[in-house]
C-alpha cells in the first residue's frame, strides 16, 4: 500500500488503529493529527482547489450586475455602484 493511500485511508481512528497495529489507548491526537495531514505539494494544492470556478472580478461586476438584471439604463446608481466596488479594493 503506497503512502498516498494509506493517508487517504486514514479518515478516523478505527483505520489509523488498523493501519498501524496499535491499541486504542496507545493512540495519541498528535499521532492521529500527523497521519491526517498532507505534507509537501499537496497542503498548497488543496489551498488551491478552494476557489469556485465562478469568481467575479469585483471591478467588473457592477457592469455585470446591471446587465443581468436588465437596468443598465440607471446610469447614476451604476456609476455610484462602480464608485464603492472601486473603493473596497
Amino acid at each position: 500500500m503506497s503512502r498516498n493511500s494509506r493517508v487517504l485511508k486514514v479518515l478516523n481512528i478505527n483505520n489509523f488503529l488498523e493501519l498501524y497495529g496499535q491499541e486504542k489507548n496507545m493512540v495519541t491526537v498528535d499521532e492521529v493529527r500527523k497521519a491526517q495531514r498532507a505534507e509537501g505539494p499537496a497542503t498548497i494544492m488543496a489551498i488551491g482547489t478552494s476557489t469556485p470556478p465562478n469568481c467575479v472580478d469585483q471591478s467588473t461586476y457592477p457592469d455585470y450586475y446591471f446587465r443581468i438584471t436588465n437596468s443598465e439604463h440607471k446610469t447614476e446608481l451604476k456609476e455610484k455602484f462602480k464608485r464603492m466596488c472601486k473603493t473596497d479594493l
